[in-house]
């Protein structure tokens, strides 16, 4: 494989993965909290909530 098909497969491998920003509130501070979610985790979390009820 060429060098530039190495680079688009992982710039395709990276763009999968979803980078959220949260603002949490603890012990009265505010926190901004960023996570690294993989496409499994995201479609398992969205999973969860619908069997636990909560599909928002």
């Amino acid at each position: 494989m060429s060098l530039l098909g190495r680079l688009a497969y992982h710039a395709g491998q990276l763009a999968a993965y979803v980078v959220t920003i949260e603002v949490e509130e603890q012990d009265g501070e505010t926190h901004i909290v960023h996570r690294v979610k993989s496409p499994r985790e995201i479609v398992t979390g969205l999973i969860d909530r619908v069997r636990a009820g909560d599909a928002r």
